[in-house]
């Protein structure tokens, strides 16, 4: 506690030597320290202590505080290689704060299982930041002959984030092609309106039949864009139709 940082730094080196299950604890303590020098003496010194394996370093680096400290934290893990302990810790930094951090983890998790990566890009596409989602749907499109790859992408569409479910669109799209109704409804049904009017843009590539009522649906959107991409889609897609465009001149919309 003491305000000189140089005299942590030495406190960390001693409580090495303690030998006490006390000083160990302090040590990880000492971890979350204002001063990266003092972190890292403290790290050392607790990777030295007797009865301190190199998982334990691990877990206890990643539950850091400091960017830094988890960064070395994880370094040391994937030099554990996979195994289940070490698997359900990469899972966890998976969620880090730090891009730096969470991006690394998502990529040594990717290379312990490129054999079988189902399980790596489901715990990736479930991650709260987008960045890692977005990550998945890159590797999915790469993947995207497997059928099993093309179901998440489809998944994926309905993503809350717009980069990642505009990613997801337009994978699925070029996969299954333009003519693909199933993608674009589910764009359509979308919470966001830039994916509402991808989707609704891209079903006048569709069966009529297959898109007409997501289409229809639409012209009632809260939405300009998508309400007029809507209506220049049912008017390309049905041009001897006249109920679409009696349904839009009945909206409550006037840009309709």
């Amino acid at each position: 506690r003491e305000p000189s940082a140089s005299l942590r730094g030495e406190a960390a080196a001693a409580l090495r030597a303690l030998e006490d299950p006390r000083a160990r604890k302090r040590l990880v303590w000492m971890l979350d320290d204002a001063d990266a020098a003092v972190r890292a003496a403290a790290l050392d010194a607790y990777a030295r202590f007797q009865g301190t394996s190199p998982l334990d370093v691990a877990e206890a680096t990643l539950r850091a505080s400091h960017e830094d400290i988890r960064a070395r934290g994880l370094d040391q893990l994937v030099k554990l290689g996979a195994s289940e302990a070490t698997d359900a810790l990469l899972a966890d930094a998976i969620e880090d704060e730090s891009a730096k951090v969470r991006g690394e983890a998502f990529r040594a998790l990717w290379a312990w299982h490129d054999k079988a990566p189902q399980g790596a890009l489901d715990r990736a596409l479930a991650a709260r930041f987008p960045d890692l989602r977005l990550r998945a749907v890159l590797e999915l499109t790469v993947l995207g002959a497997e059928p099993w790859a093309l179901a998440r992408l489809r998944a994926a569409i309905g993503d809350r984030d717009e980069q990642v479910a505009l990613a997801a669109h337009a994978a699925v799209v070029k996969l299954a092609g333009e003519s693909d109704a199933e993608a674009h409804v589910a764009a359509t049904g979308s919470v966001l309106p830039n994916v509402r009017t991808a989707g609704a843009k891209g079903a006048s590539h569709a069966s009529a039949a297959a898109v007409r009522g997501a289409l229809s649906k639409l012209l009632e959107d809260a939405e300009p864009a998508p309400r007029t991409a809507a209506v220049e889609s049912l008017d390309k897609l049905l041009p001897d139709d006249a109920a679409p465009l009696h349904a839009a001149l009945q909206s409550s919309h006037l840009d309709l």
